[in-house]
């Protein structure tokens, strides 16, 4: 029985010492990514197609036995914790990937109110962060040496959108804005009013909502009574559906509904239904666009491998994310390495057509070489409108009324 006991125990010691040894042989040839994304909460829409974005990365690169990295090759792994929305569960999280998880780079939450403060956390640490969801302004600003965004800042995001605003004919003359009270529709707002006054345009008033709105009718009534042609709204997806929902409740129809985010995504039609009819939007990128790159391919390969994955097609924000984790991957393959600040130099050194579109890096962080194409939503599906290059249909202008649509 001695013999049988002392025989069981050697057995257990030495399937332990083989786990042991196999987790660690993992981690050596694994690259550990870490990402703090909200699941509950406000943000959870866009928490999931973040995450969405990110996981269908990692998926592809690790079917092709992961990223070339020198003369090793490595899989890729994401740590993920729900930030819950919350900005100091977000810190403690973000903290948590650095010290406890010991993440090798971190890729970016959803939103400007997230993306602040967990990139103040790894900047604490002198830790790498790469996102494409957080876009204010002030994010380029604080002097971080370590943050790169794959989408250009919230003041550039209606600039076609106001350009194409000033070639309808008639023109309109009369805006009225009306944004979100948060980080990014601000920066939005403020970069599109002084757009809109470049062009000539007269801006009736500038309102702001609460994040926490539920019902904003009053708000629109006032807006209303100045009879404005325009209504341009920064605010993130459901602050678009309120508003939509809001005015037809009011019945206040202006010549043109505009949106930043919201149009672009499947959710708004599902939302809105025909209410959604003629709204206009931006986007960073739709699966017809003519770019082509490593990784993916073009544009609608990207599209395609995505659709087969979750069902439906991707939207912008799916997309920024999985350029966000390709911009790593072409960094560690020309570094060489998996050192930080190798990393970083390779970062701040790609100048690269991907199916997202065009990577190239100011000293700031700012990814500048990407536009905005302008969308309206037509019999229920977006169609391009904006530039003439990618026209998909003649924009239908003005909006008819609520009873028409």
């Amino acid at each position: 029985m001695r013999y049988i006991a002392f025989a069981c125990i050697l057995s257990v010691i030495f399937v332990s010492i083989g786990c042991s040894a196999k987790v660690q042989d993992e981690a050596e040839n694994s690259i550990l990514f870490g990402a703090a994304v909200s699941l509950t909460g406000r943000y959870a829409r866009e928490g999931r197609m973040v995450q969405e974005g990110y996981d269908l990365w990692a998926e592809e690169i690790n079917k092709r036995g992961g990223i070339q990295v020198g003369d090793k090759k490595y899989t890729v792994k994401i740590k993920y914790y729900n930030d819950e929305s919350d900005i100091d569960v977000n810190k403690a999280v973000t903290e948590k990937l650095i010290t406890t998880d010991k993440v090798n780079f971190l890729l970016g939450p959803f939103s400007t109110t997230l993306t602040r403060p967990s990139s103040e956390v790894a900047n604490a640490h002198g830790m790498l962060m790469v996102e494409g969801a957080g876009a204010a302004d002030s994010l380029f600003e604080r002097g971080f040496k370590n943050f790169f965004a794959v989408r250009p800042p919230a003041s550039r995001d209606m600039k076609s959108l106001v350009y194409k605003l000033s070639l309808l004919e008639p023109k309109p003359e009369t805006i009225v804005i009306l944004n979100e009270d948060t980080g990014f529709p601000k920066s939005v707002a403020k970069g599109a009013r002084e757009l809109l006054v470049r062009k000539g345009f007269k801006i009736l008033s500038h309102e702001e909502f609460s994040k926490d709105s539920v019902d904003i009718r009053p708000l629109l009534l006032k807006i209303k009574a100045l009879n404005p042609d325009v209504l341009i709204a920064p605010t993130y997806i459901d602050g678009s559906i309120l508003i939509v929902k809001d005015a037809a409740a009011v019945n206040f129809q202006p010549k043109v509904i505009a949106f930043s985010i919201g149009p672009a995504t499947l959710a708004f039609t599902e939302a809105l239904g025909d209410k959604a009819e003629h709204v206009w939007g931006v986007s960073l990128w739709e699966k017809e666009l003519r770019f082509r790159g490593p990784v993916f391919g073009s544009a609608m390969d990207y599209a395609e491998k995505y659709k087969q994955k979750y069902g439906h097609w991707p939207n912008y924000m799916n997309a920024e994310a999985t350029a966000a984790a390709i911009t790593y991957q072409l960094a560690l393959e020309n570094a060489g390495s998996i050192e930080q600040q190798k990393v970083r130099d390779a970062i701040a050194a790609l100048n690269v057509e991907t199916f997202f579109g065009p990577i190239r890096f100011d000293k700031k962080g700012r990814n500048l070489e990407k536009m905005m194409v302008v969308m309206q939503i037509q019999n229920g599906q977006k169609v391009m409108i904006f530039p003439d290059q990618l026209k998909e249909k003649a924009v239908i202008y003005p909006d008819p009324s609520w009873g028409q649509k």
